[in-house]
Formats: structure tokens, sequence, C-alpha cells
């Protein structure tokens, strides 16, 4: 399984100002912004990018940094996801934190509990990872074992990515991950939890 990172730059630009992220990464894409921007890897000029695009590159042609312009006749507020490894990531990913010199806002972001209480035997839970408006993409899905000595896996399709094991003291688990899983019980007997997901919002 090929590793994530991933940080969202959020900065209001004046009409025709430049500036750049310093993150080093494979892909970006503009999450929200108020009009249009234009980006370019490296100190290259790029193209002009609205909401909801970006493009991925190959993984042995990263870049090292991001140039921004502000395309817009009035301020522009824009969020812009940048990392290594893929956006839309179906497979389980952790995002380890890093230092970075460019700055940092906080995403809005709410909790969405899930209602289910007990995973029967052999049964899954699926977390799709889709949102409607104002929600815009899931940052992490936590989950509470409240057995004792039976496990939960966390799956994509069938393949399992991780464990949420028992414990006589039940233990939060999160999992900072975007695209869809499952919470699934192979076990004979059903298996008490909690499970929530934190969502980018507003």
């Amino acid at each position: 399984m090929s590793s994530f990172s991933q940080i969202i730059y959020r900065r209001t630009l004046k009409p025709g100002e430049t500036d750049n992220i310093n993150f080093p990464g494979s892909f970006f894409y503009v999450v929200n912004a108020d009009g249009p921007i234009r980006i370019g890897p490296n100190d290259e000029d790029g193209n002009v990018y609205d909401v909801g695009t970006g493009p991925i590159g190959p993984a042995g042609k990263p870049f090292r940094k991001l140039k921004l312009v502000n395309e817009h006749t009035a301020d522009n507020l824009v969020e812009i996801a940048v990392g290594e490894g893929e956006f839309r990531d179906n497979r389980f990913t952790l995002v380890p934190q890093r230092n970075v010199g460019v700055p940092m806002y906080p995403a809005p972001t709410r909790f969405v509990p899930n209602a289910t209480a007990s995973i029967a035997a052999g049964a899954s839970v699926d977390l799709p990872g889709t949102w409607a408006a104002p929600d815009r993409i899931r940052k992490a899905v936590i989950v509470q074992n409240l057995d004792a000595s039976l496990s939960l896996q966390i799956r994509v399709g069938t393949a399992v990515v991780n464990e949420v094991p028992g414990s006589p003291v039940p233990v939060t688990h999160t999992f900072e991950v975007s695209g869809p899983v499952n919470i699934h019980n192979p076990h004979g007997a059903a298996v008490s939890c909690r499970i929530a997901e934190i969502v980018v919002t507003g």
C-alpha cells in the first residue's frame, strides 16, 4: 500500500496576487475557491483551475512546490489540498504530521455519528465517503470497539488494511481516510461498537 500525506492550504488572495505552497507532492485539488485560480508546479505558469478540479501526476515526477496566481477580479478565498498519493484514495491511509512553511488554517469540520451500535456476525458497515453540500470530504473515521476480546477489521472491499482489537477498556481508534472503507466483523458473534466520521464542511 502506497503512503499518503496531505495538507489543506487556505488563504485569501487579492486580485492578481501570487503565492507559493512550499509542500512537495504529486497531486493537488481545489477544494474551494471564490473564483478562478492559476496553479503551476514548481515555477511553471500552470493552468487555471476551478472548484472540484486538480491533476494527479505520476509518482515518479513529483513537484517541490506550487505557484498560485489569483485570476479572480476580487478577493479569492481558496482552499487547496496538496499531497502525495491519490486524493481520491480508496485504500486505507494515515496522514503523518508535517512541519511546512506555509500558512495553515484549520478547515471547519463536524462529527457525523453512525447509528450502528453492534455489527452482526460476518457483517460489515459500509462508509462510502461521499457527501452532499455543505459537506466536502471525509477527514477521518473513528471506531471504538466495545468488545473485551473480539476484534473488528478495517477493510477496502474485502482487503483487510487494519484492525481494531477488542479490549477490556475500550480504546478509540482514528483512521484518516477519505475514500470508501468498511468495518467488518469476521467472528461468529456480534461485536458492539461506536462509529463516527469527521467531515470537512462549510
